[in-house]
């Protein structure tokens, strides 16, 4: 089997293009700092450490420092078999709700695709229509992506006194974040482990479903039903319940 045949079985089994090529790289290399992955794939450096922090998430990727440099260290491939059980164990508890919003008649839903920067910006606006908001995810690459338009997000969930739930990853990249809106009483922070975050960010309106994703394409999924947005409620409870409160 070719690299190119292998990145496309691996893009098919879940991982993006990026995470195919890096993942492949590291298991030729056994272990490389990101500097000698980036300059192995071709692919800028920036780009490279959003990839190698997808791959954490998927557990395919570990840290090490050696001499006072961060090394990445591909996990075993039989992990991936792991990976895809776990996310096939999820669909299956999600399945009977699933299949239930299905067989309900008359509440299709409606989905909307925003691209783009510009695109990330318009579904920041559709969601602050919204009196309450619910988000799950990281502020890291989105702000490093469209900072302004979260400046933006930001300032208008304060001035028109919205109630946000927010669920963070306990990392210290979001410190800063948590420090500037920790302060108003309308917008609720809680940290949860890392590893239990998707590489996607979620936000909830009263009646819309907002899925952000910004690699290797910066897009949004915005889902008009409220059935979904019931059930992802749900899960977001569940999640809030077990956060850590700061």
């Amino acid at each position: 089997m070719t690299t190119m045949n292998t990145n496309e079985l691996l893009e098919k089994v879940g991982l993006t293009k990026n995470q195919a090529m890096v993942y492949t790289a590291l298991l030729k290399m056994k272990s490389a700092t990101g500097y000698a992955l980036a300059k192995r794939t071709g692919m800028k450096r920036a780009t490279t450490y959003l990839t190698l922090e997808g791959l954490e998430h998927e557990r395919l990727v570990h840290k090490t420092i050696r001499r006072q440099k961060l090394y990445f260290t591909p996990e075993p491939p039989d992990s991936l078999l792991r990976s895809l059980n776990k996310k096939t164990e999820l669909v299956k508890r999600a399945l009977p709700e699933l299949v239930h919003i299905f067989n309900t008649g008359g509440h299709k839903p409606s989905l909307e695709l925003f691209e783009g920067k510009e695109g990330i910006k318009e579904a920041l606006d559709r969601i602050i229509d919204s009196t309450t908001i619910k988000l799950f995810g990281s502020s890291k690459i989105a702000s490093a992506i469209y900072p302004e338009a979260l400046g933006v997000f930001i300032k208008r969930v304060q001035e028109q006194k919205i109630t946000v739930q927010d669920i963070l990853p306990k990392n210290s990249a979001e410190n800063e974040y948590i420090k500037t809106l920790g302060q108003y009483q309308n917008y609720q922070i809680r940290l949860s482990e890392e590893k239990l975050h998707p590489q996607s960010d979620f936000a909830l309106s009263s009646d819309s479903l907002y899925i952000f994703t910004y690699q290797p394409e910066i897009y949004c999924i915005c889902i008009k039903n409220i059935d979904i947005v019931s059930m992802f409620e749900k899960f977001f409870n569940l999640a809030w319940k077990s956060a850590t409160q700061i």
